[in-house]
């Protein structure tokens, strides 16, 4: 991983319009926890290519990783704007609000997700344990 992310390096510095190594290097990072080296190299790719849903998926999930919750819910929303995709998103938001211990944020979310997806068995699982009371999100 570390020679890949070297070559990547060496691309990006004789191409500098080339954006793509921007999330092939952020991948690299993101794989060995290194989240907060990741986030600048996701927000450069974005920048380009902004409407590619896995790194908003992503960059929020470095965010979350973090604890910057706010941050995270943040891309989310710029996701669903940019890219026209919500499902995945909103649930990251939920997830997102279910942790912070946002119950009645975290069950609207949810809700919106089960519109757009009512056979999703995660979503439908997370609805039901937010109204029994149980703030843990199921994966």
């Amino acid at each position: 991983a570390d020679q890949a992310f070297a070559q990547y390096q060496s691309t990006i510095k004789i191409d500098t319009g080339f954006f793509a190594p921007y999330f092939n290097m952020a991948a690299i990072l993101h794989n060995k926890g290194e989240y907060a080296a990741a986030i600048p190299l996701y927000q450069k790719f974005l920048i380009k290519y902004p409407k590619q849903l896995e790194a908003y998926t992503n960059l929020s999930f470095a965010y979350f990783q973090l604890k910057d919750f706010q941050n995270s819910i943040a891309v989310n929303r710029k996701a669903i704007s940019a890219t026209g995709n919500a499902f995945y998103p909103t649930v990251n938001i939920a997830k997102t609000y279910t942790v912070m211990g946002q119950t009645d944020s975290a069950l609207f979310y949810f809700e919106q997700a089960h519109a757009m997806q009512p056979n999703d068995g995660g979503v439908n699982l997370n609805i039901e344990k937010l109204k029994s009371g149980n703030t843990q999100p199921t994966k």
